[in-house]
């Protein structure tokens, strides 16, 4: 049993428990020695046990209306050795915790609670771990209501370091304070906790990610337009067709799916055409379409210059390129049939005259490269409506350089586990089994107080979808961290009272995962989205009008928030309130609450 709680804490699914619905991780681990980490928290009502041994009475974390306990029975069965009980009268809350105990039987032990040490000894009992259960084994009737985050079991006792580091890992994963202020991982996660994005590698010049929610410019489930994810900025419109590539949802992810109807999207980017990797996610689901046998996904063939063309031969996976024309226009080989196949990852590794095709992480045979220069990618099918694609495309990729190795399979994991496509790699891929991670060292993601805001001159009738879209000219004023998001006629700040955009971002922070409600005041249209939904929306030209959102969860931890406004003429009016709980009392002062860091800047 079990509630799945959607974007429950720090914008994660969690499962939530009642009294009566038990999970078992495991009857039989027999364990003689074990590491159990914990992130979750009680949610009140019923205060007892929640993680507990499922044969013998040993329990951990929580007991009887406290919690920080631990509890591991002698070998005679008649008392605790380790027997830390009363979490030294720390009651029960709500607040959600994390902990780590690790044990050896007839040996050693300890536990930490949110990075601190609680309770270390060496121990006589010789009892084993025989499973892991919540609100079942030994002791019926000793339950909690509780919510569960995250339970990792080790089959050994971890070194320090190694516990540090997975303490680390669940801190940043969790919005968690390790409350000691020498835990190595006090002001830095482990770099293996920070999950790895394609712009981590320098000369990422184009990303056009569907999963995205703000990617997609969309009317219904027909795509207008593909914003870019890469620090360029840069954008795909439809240049023909008379009708639009849709979304579907794969693997839980939303894709582009073109029929095969000469529909074509172009993004201007520019390549030097010495060197390029280019990655794409996509499914040939049938040769309709084709012309001359070919389909394009993706090409590059406008004009003079460079040329690329990811796609098929008569359902077989091709690639190549040129200049000025294309070299080596057959399939690859081996042949790799793709029509009705499956999503796959497709890279192009271009070096000089060297272009090396990979499948899913293996390389196929070289083909001849290009060293033209490149200036538009066209998606879905060739610029005079023929060879088009017919089926679904999702990640699009592309690197102004020839990638590493290592680099070119970290973004192959990326995908792979995006997609759920890790099956697919070779044994010998080092992201077949666990995904990667940003190797440097990272400092702390530093948050400061109040929204970002930014200024932008108004130039047409704007589009909902901020700067980059249509209306939403350059920046003016100020930009700055703000406080209260109070803007009128006459604002110093931004030195023009009409035809005025504003864009405040950052994050809402709360300490436990309780409710809010926004407001606005707005002359003339304001929209806000909060945890990447739109809550409230008035985007229409109108006198000073109250708006106010339905509740919505406001998670523990920083919660992204971003309000949009535009002011076309006459009076002038930009407001933002909150009312956190069932107070019904609304504030705008954002301190120690609206909070921002250097990615609201961008």
């Amino acid at each position: 049993g079990g509630t799945l709680n959607l974007r429950g804490r720090n914008g994660l699914n969690t499962v939530l428990l009642t009294t009566s619905q038990t999970w078992t991780l495991s009857a039989l681990l027999n364990l003689s020695a074990y590491t159990i980490f914990w992130s979750g928290r009680q949610t009140g009502g019923a205060n007892s046990r929640v993680l507990q041994d499922t044969v013998i009475n040993s329990l951990f974390g929580y007991w009887g209306g406290y919690k920080r306990n631990v509890y591991v029975i002698n070998a005679a069965g008649t008392a605790g050795q380790p027997g830390f009980l009363g979490g030294a009268g720390t009651l029960s809350d709500t607040l959600w915790d994390m902990f780590s105990h690790a044990r050896t039987a007839g040996a050693n032990h300890f536990m930490n609670w949110n990075g601190s040490l609680l309770t270390s000894d060496a121990v006589t009992s010789t009892q084993i771990l025989n499973g892991l259960a919540i609100n079942t084994g030994a002791a019926s009737g000793e339950t909690s209501n509780c919510e569960i985050g995250e339970i990792i079991v080790y089959n050994s006792f971890l070194d320090t370091a190694s516990i540090l580091q997975v303490e680390g890992y669940l801190a940043q994963k969790w919005g968690l304070t390790l409350f000691n202020n020498s835990h190595t991982f006090f002001n830095y996660p482990p770099s293996s906790a920070i999950p790895f994005l394609p712009t981590n590698i320098s000369g990422c010049i184009t990303w056009f990610d569907p999963v995205n929610r703000s990617s997609l410019i969309l009317s219904g489930s027909d795509v207008f337009s593909i914003k870019d994810s890469s620090r360029l900025l840069n954008q795909a419109s439809r240049i023909n067709g008379s009708g639009y590539a849709t979304t579907t949802v794969i693997s839980g992810n939303r894709i582009l799916t073109f029929p095969g109807a000469n529909i074509t999207y172009r993004n201007t980017m520019v390549l030097t055409g010495s060197a390029y990797t280019i990655f794409v996610v996509m499914s040939l689901l049938s040769t309709t379409g084709n012309g001359s046998g070919y389909q394009r996904a993706i090409n590059a063939d406008f004009g003079s210059g460079g040329k690329i063309f990811i796609g098929s031969l008569n359902g077989n996976l091709a690639t190549f390129c040129g200049n000025n024309g294309f070299n080596d226009i057959n399939a690859n080989t081996p042949t790799y049939a793709l029509t009705g196949n499956g999503l796959q990852i497709v890279t192009m590794f271009v070096s000089g005259s060297t272009l090396i095709p990979y499948i899913n992480g293996t390389a196929q045979n070289t083909k001849t490269g290009t060293t033209g220069a490149t200036t538009v990618l066209d998606i879905g099918s060739y610029l005079d409506s023929s060879q088009s694609w017919n089926g679904y495309i999702g990640d699009i990729i592309i690197y102004s350089s020839a990638l590493s190795t290592e680099q070119r399979q970290k973004v192959e994991g990326f995908l792979a586990w995006k997609w759920s496509l890790t099956r697919l790699f070779p044994t010998t891929h080092p992201h077949r089994l666990y995904p990667p991670s940003q190797d440097s060292f990272i400092t702390a993601v530093v948050y400061s107080n109040f929204l970002w805001t930014r200024f932008y001159n108004i130039t047409s009738d704007p589009s909902i979808n901020g700067p980059g879209s249509s209306g939403w000219g350059a920046l003016i004023g100020t930009a700055g961290a703000y406080n209260p998001i109070n803007f009128q006629d006459g604002d110093s700040r931004i030195n023009q009272s009409d035809y005025v955009g504003v864009i405040s971002k950052g994050f809402m922070y709360s300490a436990t995962t309780t409710v809010v409600t926004f407001r606005t005041i707005s002359d003339d249209g304001i929209v806000l989205f909060f945890n990447g939904v739109n809550v409230l929306q008035n985007w229409t030209y109108h006198p000073d009008t109250i708006d106010t959102s339905a509740s919505v969860t406001l998670p523990a931890g920083y919660t992204p928030i971003e309000l949009r406004f535009f002011e076309w003429g006459g009076g002038f009016t930009c407001e933002l309130y909150w009312s956190v709980g069932s107070t019904g009392t609304y504030a705008s002062d954002g301190t120690n609450i609206m909070f921002h860091n250097d990615t609201s800047k961008s």
